[in-house]
């Protein structure tokens, strides 16, 4: 048989499903090249003739005869032939078939592979153009040009492939989709001994530019499981934080054991993580999820498999429901958690799951045969145990103990009535105010996070208008100057330097205030918490010079945060705004606040010289409402206990003198460890 060139064109488009796999072998191979990351890079993306995707790695990169002898042949048994099939450190390579090189003319119908290999003082480059395998030739008549030349693209070792003429117009919508499935790519527990980041790099999307992460905090979803299931089906694990035990998921129910009925699992022994939420914003909430972490779980539940560290598709996408949770939720909706709210995955490996083998096409596994059933089977029955945790300690089963006179009402009806119909009713009723409260709860949290907004910003606009005031007079006398006989000219200049000068201020308090913006408000980043309660400081610096108060800030160590600095901003802003207005009422002497960062412990202590909170008032200070204050509203603890809450951190009053690093009131708030 002779094939003809445009063999490779049409493998290359239509084995690859899109431009999502297409870039995942190419990850792949950056992977099994022992490469620390993979940053791929889009250039013009909206412009056809201009787009260009570059793939780098710093693997250890191809010598001229791999790429002449290997790269360049399809369905090539390179890797097959290689002992142990794993790489020099020893990972296990996941690009077998040799089908890597078909996804490069999914993507685009140029290529440049420019690659070095470690130790080597060349480099060596290939030019591919599928175009020319469009023409009606024989595979074996297409010349490809190729060079050896001085390191010119890599320092030390590692793969380049430049891809032009693509064939996608790299819309947003296609480059979050490319974003979100790289995301998924790498099992979030790959060894640590052997890093592998994927960075992503485009500047026509810079929210998407850097290092790809779940944004999920992961360790705060109130459901948890993790462990690992062995060749005879016995489920060693631990949920949440309960001992370690072992479950045989084999004999777990009727079904189960009639299917397993003398013989052992066929899939081999897998591990299994799995992480569930409440799907209410208040849960959620406290959970740690914030905006943009619900929107990724959106768009990521599921349950996903991974081989080796890298995952297999399509299992786990929104639209593969390949464990049929919808359908036992559907069955079950009290007991069985949905889907839309399970992160997890299964860990398998070539040497442990032979039977599970990939199809060529790379969507899904080859479900001939028992294994693959199995595995799915012994999936279920491990989250069966997830569920069986979660049942009693859910937020309605919580709610059942402090029913209102509203549904205990409504069960007596139920239980009172003997017509189903009428029976259907009274539960749909119920259903309505169930609902209903539902959309209350999360109204009250809008209005108390604008609320939260509110405070902090009214508290702010005092130091910006004073700014204002000052730019203000200046011009005035300026004004005066110009108007006036004589023009002193010394004078005009100090007036537009300090112009200058108080509008750089407001700039710079207006720059610090944007991160209350409500649509930033779910947004997460790194934080030093020494750098938050410096611009905090700088806000604020008007009045605690104009009351003459003396602030200090100790930092014994940094504390990082991962939280939103818009948030972080207003409990800053409160505590110490609290602490100036008691400074002022109560006409301390020599009034001072100290600001003490403490990074071993992790904790941060505000304090300061005043009064003090009265003995009484101290179990009330963080009640919404609650206030000594003369025109007080009674928000400003209650918003930073709250806020602090979503963190996993708290916020206390020290009320033992011998703990207390001032005199007056001190705060002392606890962060968890950082992750």
């Amino acid at each position: 048989m002779r094939p003809r060139a445009r063999l490779l064109a049409v493998i290359g488009r239509e084995l690859i499903k899109d431009e999502t796999v297409a870039l995942a072998e190419l990850v792949k191979n950056s992977y099994d090249a022992d490469g620390t990351y993979v940053r791929i890079t889009l250039r013009y993306p909206t412009e056809p003739k201009l787009a260009e995707l570059e793939i780098r790695d710093d693997g250890y990169g191809m010598s001229t005869d791999t790429v002449l002898n290997a790269w360049v042949e399809p369905a090539t048994s390179f890797k097959r032939r290689l002992k142990n099939v794993r790489s020099p450190h020893g990972r296990v390579l996941l690009g077998e078939k040799g089908v890597g090189r078909f996804a490069v003319d999914k993507l685009g119908s140029k290529c440049e592979l420019i690659t070095r290999r470690a130790g080597e003082d060349h480099e060596t480059a290939l030019y591919l153009d599928s175009e020319s395998y469009d023409t009606d030739v024989y595979l074996d008549e297409v010349k490809n040009q190729w060079e050896v030349r001085q390191p010119s693209e890599i320092k030390m070792h590692g793969t380049v492939i430049r891809i032009t003429k693509l064939r996608a117009v790299y819309s947003r919508e296609l480059v979050e989709k490319l974003h979100n499935a790289l995301s998924k790519l790498v099992s979030p527990f790959l060894s640590p001994e052997l890093p592998f980041d994927i960075q992503f790099k485009a500047i026509e999307y810079p929210d998407l530019t850097g290092k790809i992460r779940n944004p999920l905090p992961l360790e705060r979803a109130p459901y948890s499981m993790r462990g690992s299931i062995d060749d005879n089906g016995t489920f060693t694990c631990v949920i949440k934080n309960e001992p370690v035990r072992e479950h045989d998921l084999t004999t777990l129910d009727k079904e189960v054991k009639k299917r397993f009925q003398n013989r052992l699992p066929e899939c081999g022994a897998f591990k299994i993580t799995i992480y569930a939420w409440e799907k209410s914003p208040s849960e959620l909430k406290k959970a740690g999820v914030d905006e943009i972490g619900n929107q990724y779980l959106k768009e990521n539940f599921g349950v996903r498999i991974y081989r080796d560290g890298f995952r297999v598709l399509p299992y786990g996408d929104v639209d593969d429901d390949w464990l049929d949770l919808d359908g036992r939720r559907v069955q079950n909706p009290t007991h069985r958690i949905g889907r839309n709210r399970i992160f997890g995955w299964i860990e398998i490996t070539r040497e442990q799951n032979p039977k599970l083998m990939d199809k060529t096409n790379r969507e899904g596994m080859i479900q001939e045969g028992r294994s693959y059933e199995d595995l799915r089977q012994l999936c279920v029955c491990a989250l069966s145990l997830l569920e069986d945790y979660r049942y009693p300690i859910r937020p309605e089963a919580r709610k059942d103990e402090k029913r209102s006179d509203v549904y205990t009402g409504l069960l007596e009806l139920k239980r009172e009535l003997k017509d189903t119909t009428a029976v259907k009713i009274v539960s749909a009723v119920e259903n309505e105010y169930s609902h209903e409260v539902k959309s209350w709860e999360e109204q009250i949290e809008r209005m108390a996070d604008l609320a939260g907004i509110g405070v902090t910003v009214e508290r702010i606009t005092h130091e910006f208008e004073k700014t204002v005031s000052i730019a203000k007079q200046n011009q005035e006398s300026l004004l005066k100057q110009f108007r006036g006989s004589k023009i002193d000219e010394q004078h005009c200049v100090k007036m537009i330097d300090a112009t200058i000068q108080a509008i750089e201020v407001a700039e710079t308090q207006l720059k610090l205030l944007s991160p209350l913006y409500f649509p930033q408000r779910g947004r997460t980043e790194d934080l030093s918490t020494k750098e938050v309660v410096g611009n905090v400081v700088f806000m604020l610096s008007d009045s605690l010079r104009s009351r003459n108060v003396s602030l200090e800030i100790q930092v014994k160590e940094d504390i990082p945060l991962r939280a939103n600095k818009g948030k972080m901003l207003q409990v800053f802003v409160n505590l110490i705004d609290n602490a100036l207005y008691w400074l002022d009422v109560s006409e301390t002497k020599n009034p001072r606040i100290l600001i003490l960062i403490d990074g071993k412990r992790r904790t941060v202590t505000i304090a300061d010289n005043g009064r003090g909170v009265h003995a009484k008032d101290v179990q009330n200070l963080f009640q919404p409402f609650f206030s000594t204050k003369t025109r007080g509203r009674g928000l400003g603890l209650y918003i930073c206990k709250d806020v602090l809450s979503e963190l996993g951190a708290d916020i206390t009053y020290v009320e033992d003198p011998a703990d207390r690093i001032l005199p007056g009131a001190n705060f002392l708030m606890s962060f968890k460890r950082h992750h």
